[in-house]
């Protein structure tokens, strides 16, 4: 059964397997025939045929998928399942057929809603779908975030149109997106479509695309940082030159990491006293302070005693794709959380 209506199929054959391995070593389609004594033309045959059952449109993609395999054979069911989930980011990619779930952002205590971070997700077979830890890197091997990039712009944008002018969404970018095509016009071609007001719109990045000390990457950073959206830090804490990130560029906004919350449920004072200072260097510095994670009434008490500006977990609400009725709700209790 394929994980789209209309996907192709995506068991390979065994004569496949061998040409795939073949092609991804960068033998040719003569050299192929002559180590499998068949003829040139069946290699051919075969390969249009591999390309349509996994979706691919050529020898790069079919060695970028060879080699996530590491070595593994072809029939055995890890691979077989990096082939399908190869061949349905195809699918969505080309069809725009990924989910934007919605997870709420609140003030600190909880008694206002002040927006939601977009989550990419990817239709499944099962109705969990597949993790955007699994798809997303394997998009980005495939050359394929930039288009997957610039969907979830325009619809996050488009979406957040239609919400209170209070609400903000948040969107999160790859670093893959800063090497391939433009994502300044990317963005701006999502505001200009979508109508929303350049300050609703937070671009979240971590701290890997900074580690290399890119220029090109500060120049675009500060390109949409003109366009009047906020740029916002993810993750911190995680890497390796947090600090430094700081003060390379100008951030709107830091995303403490949720393992420091785990940290604090856990009775972990050197976890509760790095939070603590990491919230007060940031709004020293003029940034705001998120913390992620938050799952329960427990980390709920221990945040408050931090003051930070935004939470945001399962305690105050799990992803979704239907945030009508909360917004509805909110709204009707004058922006407190029910």
């Amino acid at each position: 059964m394929s994980a789209f209506p209309g996907a192709p199929s995506r068991r390979i054959t065994a004569r496949q397997r061998e040409i795939m391995l073949l092609a991804a070593q960068g033998l040719s389609n003569k050299a192929i025939a002559r180590r499998l004594t068949i003829s040139e033309g069946t290699v051919k045959l075969h390969l249009h045929a591999l390309y349509g059952r996994l979706g691919i449109q050529n020898r790069t993609t079919l060695a970028i998928l060879a080699h996530s395999m590491n070595g593994h054979d072809t029939d055995d069911a890890e691979s077989q399942a990096l082939l399908a989930l190869a061949s349905s980011v195809r699918h969505a990619a080309s069809n725009d057929a990924f989910d934007l779930y919605y997870q709420p952002v609140f003030r600190p205590a909880g008694d206002k809603l002040t927006g939601f971070e977009a989550l990419l997700r990817l239709r499944g077979i099962d109705a969990c779908g597949v993790s955007p830890t699994v798809f997303i890197p394997l998009a980005e091997k495939m050359g394929m975030i930039g288009r997957v990039g610039a969907w979830v712009l325009r619809s996050a944008c488009c979406a957040a149109q239609m919400w209170p002018d209070h609400l903000k969404v948040a969107v999160n970018l790859s670093p893959a997106q800063f090497e391939t095509g433009d994502i300044c016009e990317a963005v701006a071609a999502a505001l200009e479509e979508s109508g929303l007001e350049p300050s609703r719109l937070e671009l979240e990045v971590t701290e890997k695309l900074l580690l290399r000390k890119n220029e090109p990457v500060l120049d675009k950073l500060l390109k949409l940082k003109a366009l009047g959206v906020a740029i916002v830090m993810d993750d911190f804490g995680t890497g390796y030159s947090s600090l430094t990130s700081l003060w390379r560029f100008p951030f709107d906004k830091i995303k403490i990491d949720r393992s420091f919350m785990s940290g604090l449920d856990n009775d972990n004072n050197q976890a509760k006293t790095i939070v603590r200072t990491v919230t007060g260097l940031g709004q020293s510095l003029h940034m705001q302070v998120a913390l992620e994670g938050v799952e329960n009434a427990r980390q709920v008490a221990l945040m408050r005693d931090i003051h930070c500006d935004h939470v945001q977990g399962f305690f105050f609400g799990r992803p979704t794709a239907d945030i009508t009725s909360l917004i509805q709700g909110v709204s009707a209790a004058g922006g407190s959380h029910a």
